[in-house]
């Protein structure tokens, strides 16, 4: 049986026998962060070779700072695996006396 998360209710009788569909209320992917860019380029080799559906591969989104896969379960429930490095903030020049 599928686990769920604390306090939500549990899934009715007709809900346990489908699967994920897009636009379903609840959650509609879920993303996990990973170390480095190579360990995203390595799941999605992974992925790639174990015939899993990817919908979009490794690659930067919503900037240089984002990189990520998007794949689907057997479900077919979205998920990203994806790492987050923003540029280090650039400091101020100290002012003249």
């Amino acid at each position: 049986m599928a686990r769920r998360c604390s306090g939500s209710p549990p899934p009715t009788r007709r809900g346990r026998k489908r699967k994920y569909r897009k636009g379903d209320i609840g959650f509609h992917h879920y993303a996990f962060e990973l170390a480095s860019r190579n360990d995203v380029d390595a799941l999605g080799a992974f992925l790639e070779e174990h015939g899993m559906t990817v919908v979009d591969p490794p690659g930067e989104y919503y900037g240089r700072s984002y990189y990520a896969v998007y794949f689907t379960d057997p479900d077919g429930m979205k998920l990203e695996a994806m790492v987050y490095k923003p540029p280090p903030k650039q400091r101020r020049a100290a002012k003249k006396k």
